[in-house]
């Protein structure tokens, strides 16, 4: 195997190792995941190509129909249900099928895009590529179909920019802002609720030395304090009603200097 076959081929294992289902790519789905996936495919056209370029080219127009032979489905602005598709299930049915047969895929990924051309021809009431569709199906086996949701306008917007600013430039716009953009975006928007713009607390970083700096050291020392403090009220507690001896009278004077002078005055 040659320098440049080896490099695509730890390629595509260092992208199964690290990269597939981790990351920002956690919610990418191969359309062609019920047969063999797209990296698979990558592996074998790099063994079976007469050369690297050509492996190359098998790759490339296979990653382009995982995205251009999927289907959608999708919401039309009634807010009734409706079905988008990529654009190769527009392109004629005989160039289609010879790019699949030239770049070798197997039957059962053929099938899973007759399968999804079927069901664009009958979203579209095509009925003479049903009947082409259903002959070419005779020979490859059934396959599923995966329908692909459409990314919610949030997920989007975060795409397009970070998150965290994202979130801080809602915080500073209010609630009129916020509707704004979700109109802009083709939703309905809620009625702002009353505590929309409700100034929020400051979390900003405390200075240091004031009341909660010190981390947990400062923690346990205060919590120390209190209890200290409240032995030191229960011990006065008894003085007063005369319930310590007269070996703990002397040496809770210093807490209770009232109550001592009482217990001594009454002793003999």
């Amino acid at each position: 195997m040659s320098l440049a076959r080896r490099v695509v081929v730890a390629a595509i294992a260092g992208y199964r190792r690290w990269l597939s289902g981790r990351g920002p790519l956690a919610r990418v789905r191969c359309t062609f995941h019920h047969g063999q996936s797209c990296s698979a495919f990558g592996l074998r056209a790099v063994d079976e190509a007469p050369g690297t370029w050509a492996a190359l080219g098998r790759i490339r127009r296979r990653l382009r129909r995982c995205g251009a032979t999927s289907i959608h489905a999708l919401t039309d602005p009634a807010g009734r249900r409706a079905l988008g598709w990529g654009p190769d299930h527009d392109r004629p049915l005989g160039e289609l099928c010879a790019e699949l047969t030239a770049d070798g895929e197997q039957p059962a990924d053929v099938a899973a895009v007759l399968a999804a051309r079927v069901v664009v021809a009958r979203w579209r009431g095509d009925a003479t590529e049903v009947v082409a569709l259903a002959r070419l199906r005779r020979g490859p086996p059934r396959a599923q179909v995966l329908v692909r949701q459409p990314p919610s306008p949030r997920r989007t917007a975060v795409a397009r920019g970070s998150r965290r600013a994202r979130r801080a430039g809602d915080r500073g716009r209010g609630a009129g802002a916020r509707a704004d953009d979700r109109r802009r975006r083709g939703g309905a928007a809620p009625p702002p609720r009353p505590d929309c713009d409700r100034p929020r607390p400051d979390r900003s970083p405390r200075p240091p030395g004031g009341p909660g700096a010190g981390g947990a050291p400062a923690r346990r020392a205060r919590r120390e304090r209190r209890r200290r403090a409240r032995r030191d009220q229960r011990r006065r507690a008894q003085v007063t009603r005369g319930c310590l001896p007269r070996s703990r009278t002397v040496a809770a004077a210093a807490n209770a200097p009232v109550a001592s002078q009482r217990a001594r005055t009454a002793s003999p």
